[in-house]
């Protein structure tokens, strides 16, 4: 009787596990093992080594950062310094307007303090102050001289709609199952020897325990606190670079980090497998309610095959979703709040790449400021055009062309207007224009040698 039931529960599980497959979350996006903020404080007119050298040396390597705008000393430069800096997929988060202290009277002392009735001030003016001139809302902040209070977490989370903010423990790692997101965990840098040992250190530690660091700096080689040297930070970046190349680290703002996470909590996965289609649908049940407007990444889904074979192919609705395939496991990035994907077996072809959503325009005096969400699965990188007069009519073609978001310079001509913008930014501000005229863009995305149909809009500068 015992051997007849072990037979039957035998080839039960066979039988499971022949048509079972699961989906999951990836920890960290594209699944790397650890994910990785840097925040440089003190943006503006003040601390101009964050533009002029920590920029062009993260961006040759891929490095992502965020800086910390004092709104009060950010003015027409440092605006226009910030959207090229967003444009190139940095983060501008807040860092007050005055940058006074909003810690306990004892965290304060030597310093200008505020209090309740500068919260419309130091949180709010300046919260408005960087999306007017980035066209970005901040949903980060860090505290001036890293102090805060229960109080003023409150009023950005509750008034405000911060998502998370600089005010966890200084030295310590962020768990990747961590919700705390106004109370981020941060390792500080004061150019000591014990900051500059760490740089290294803190980061194989995030690796090894699969968790999200964020490292605060101000400039480089400049008069700001604690500032590093251009040498110690090259070489830093140099390895994180390694550590983002080997797979092991995702180079992430503080905003792509909190909205993966948020993603992750909000939808549970389920699947099913259809034989004689040769289809696996992955369905996503939202469990929490999420602001969309707000999320800055997709997230990484990993689906098990099992025992069955073959190369598989991702729609969600109508859209072609890029695959990787390792072995048994077909991985994917999307929105899960766009629908549920289909995976079907089939010989993966090129396919032409999404187009950017939420294309919007906004006149401005000799100038168009342009937003727009980038496309939802991979791609190489955006493209916008722009005219007088007519609409677009015509495709992209290679990959020969140089932009410049002043109209009046030297961005190549395309159908009788010039290239305005390549990047994989969200946003570009095209000046150089001439008012009371009709101004026709089209944004094209790119992966390979692809380019996706395009998305056009309008406006006239004002």
């Amino acid at each position: 009787m015992f051997k007849s039931l072990l037979t039957c529960s035998l080839i039960v599980f066979t039988l499971l596990r022949v048509y079972s497959q699961t989906a999951s979350f990836a920890t960290w996006k594209d699944n790397k093992r650890a994910a990785y903020t840097i925040v440089h404080d003190d943006f503006g007119d003040y601390v101009v080594s964050i533009y002029n050298t920590a920029y062009p040396l993260a961006k040759a390597r891929g490095v992502k950062f965020c800086f910390g705008a004092i709104t009060s000393i950010c003015g027409a430069t440092e605006w226009q310094q910030a959207r090229t800096m967003i444009a190139d997929g940095f983060e501008c988060v807040n860092h007050s307007h005055n940058h006074r202290c909003g810690g306990p009277a004892s965290q304060c002392t030597g310093t200008v303090s505020y209090g309740t009735a500068d919260y419309p001030t130091e949180l709010g003016l300046s919260t408005q102050l960087i999306e007017t001139n980035t066209n970005v809302r901040p949903l980060f902040f860090i505290h001036p001289y890293d102090t805060w209070t229960q109080s003023v977490l409150d009023y950005l989370k509750n008034n405000l709609g911060y998502l998370g903010s600089r005010a966890g423990t200084s030295g310590g790692i962020n768990t990747s199952n961590y919700t705390n997101f106004m109370n981020t965990d941060f390792f500080g840098f004061d150019n000591s020897a014990g900051a500059i040992s760490s740089l290294k250190n803190a980061l194989d530690q995030a690796i090894t325990e699969g968790g999200y660091l964020m490292r605060e700096f101000h400039g480089i080689a400049d008069q700001s606190y604690g500032a590093i040297s251009k040498a110690n930070y090259t070489a830093h970046l140099d390895y994180v670079k390694t550590k983002v190349d080997d797979g092991s680290l995702w180079s992430a703002t503080a905003t792509e980090v909190i909205t993966y996470r948020l993603q992750r909590d909000a939808y549970t996965l389920a699947t099913n497998y259809s034989a004689s289609t040769g289809t696996i649908n992955v369905n996503f049940t939202a469990i929490k309610t999420l602001n969309t407007a707000q999320l800055r990444t997709p997230v990484t889904i990993n689906v098990n095959l099992g025992t069955i074979a073959g190369t598989f192919t991702a729609t969600q609705g109508t859209v072609t979703i890029p695959t990787t395939q390792n072995g048994s496991i077909v991985s994917f990035n999307v929105y899960p709040y766009q629908g549920n994907v289909v995976l079907k077996t089939g010989t993966i072809t090129p396919n032409q790449p999404n187009n950017v959503l939420n294309f919007a325009t906004k006149g401005q005096s000799t100038a168009v400021a342009l937003t727009w969400t980038n496309p939802t699965s991979n791609f190489d990188e955006v493209m916008i055009v722009a005219k007088p007069s007519n609409a677009f009519t015509t495709q992209p073609s290679g990959t020969a062309y140089t932009a410049d978001a002043n109209f009046t310079g030297v961005g190549t001509a395309f159908e009788g207007g010039k290239v305005v913008y390549r990047g994989t930014g969200v946003n570009v501000t095209v000046t150089g224009l001439t008012n009371n005229t009709l101004y026709h863009f089209k944004a094209f995305s790119r992966l390979g040698t692809l380019w996706s149909s395009g998305v056009a809009a309008s406006a006239t500068p004002i």
